[in-house]
């Protein structure tokens, strides 16, 4: 059994539903071996994130979810310290959207990837690390290891950044685009996700056409939500084992060191 602490209030809620539902896990207020810490809201809290150095110098485990592109750098350094008892979660490669888009990429109809476009919008209630985090995963989960990437944040409406665009070169030679921002009305949200081949499209759309995935035009498959989405990414986390936390932490940590800058840099 493993004992699971909560650290911070954002989408708790959800998070202890999904413990709930995934065996061999039990919610526990003190004693922990698995910290469990949530995006902090509205901004960077270094105090979750010293929580998280600590657990794991402890030899606990520790899963975060959705950090700031200012943690990636640390949490970069963490994950090499400490190995697989850091998690970083993967709201987009446990995504049955993606992982459809995955699958149809791997029966290889439509040739290699060119280019990879991911946009994913919403409004000031989800902070744009979420949104950001989301976007950046889904490059990683659809065109694999990354060379260079180029990124710049602004502010679209008031002060504060809500608006993040990252250009990537994967190793592969195909390019890719990744958009967030949380500065819409909620009617506004909205996840485009567009893979184009040597020989072909795939498209997923949720304005368009939520839960259904687009080949060319053509509708090729519909897929619902089986179990809440944070209790899949869980289990494929957790009792999987497949999450891949260096690879995506150095290209959130390259983003933060390019942002704004005028050349890309490499991950």
């Amino acid at each position: 059994m493993k004992w699971v602490g909560l650290v911070g209030d954002r989408r708790r809620a959800e998070r202890e539903a999904a413990y709930r539902e995934l065996p061999g896990f039990e919610l526990v207020s003190t004693g922990a071996d698995l910290l469990d810490v949530s995006g902090p809201e509205p901004g960077p809290e270094p105090g979750l994130l010293a929580e998280v150095a600590v657990a794991l110098v402890d030899g606990k485990q520790a899963v975060v979810h959705a950090p700031p592109v200012e943690w990636a750098g640390e949490l970069l350094s963490l994950s090499e310290d400490h190995g697989e008892r850091l998690i970083v979660a993967r709201p987009a490669r446990w995504d049955p959207r993606v992982e459809a888009l995955r699958a149809e990429l791997d029966a290889g109809e439509t040739g290699a990837p060119a280019a990879i476009r991911v946009i994913r919008l919403g409004s000031p209630a989800t902070t744009l690390a979420e949104l950001e985090w989301f976007a950046l995963d889904a490059l990683a989960a659809l065109g694999g290891a990354v060379g260079r990437v180029f990124c710049r944040r602004s502010a679209l409406r008031g002060e504060a950044e809500d608006q993040a665009l990252s250009v990537v070169r994967f190793r592969s030679g195909a390019i890719g685009y990744a958009e967030a921002g949380n500065a819409y009305p909620v009617a506004a949200a909205r996840t485009l996700i567009e893979v184009t081949g040597s020989a072909g499209m795939l498209e997923y759309d949720s304005l368009a056409a939520p839960n259904r995935l687009f080949a060319d035009g053509l509708e090729v498959l519909e897929e619902e939500y089986l179990d809440p989405p944070l209790q899949r990414e869980l289990r494929g986390l957790l009792a999987e084992r497949d999450s891949d936390t260096g690879a995506l932490l150095a290209l959130a940590a390259a983003t933060a060191r390019v942002n704004g800058g005028a050349e890309a840099v490499e991950v």
